[in-house]
């Protein structure tokens, strides 16, 4: 343990909120290239959630939504974390 009370090398090895991230970009990413060949891309919030002519069950859009929060929140506050520990520790 650091003085901080903090193992920085086990912070260092904890890659769930970068892979977080990378995950739902990727996600965005096939979903706007789905929108885009099906012509649908008016807007993807408007309910009722549609891909092409297929409707979406409701809760779907709102999960991914959800989930996309967390991920991004935890994800920046082990990179801002690390970025303080590396200051304070030198």
């Amino acid at each position: 343990m650091s003085a901080s009370g903090c193992d920085l090398a086990r912070l260092r090895g904890y890659r769930s909120p970068q892979l977080s991230a990378l995950v739902f970009f990727a996600l965005a990413i096939g979903t706007y290239v789905i929108h885009g060949l099906l012509q649908d891309t008016d807007n993807q919030l408007r309910r009722p959630h549609r891909v092409g002519k297929r409707l979406l069950p409701p809760w779907l859009t709102g999960l991914f939504m959800g989930s996309l929060i967390v991920g991004e929140v935890a994800g920046a506050l082990v990179l801002g974390t690390g970025a303080m520990l590396g200051i304070w520790n030198g």
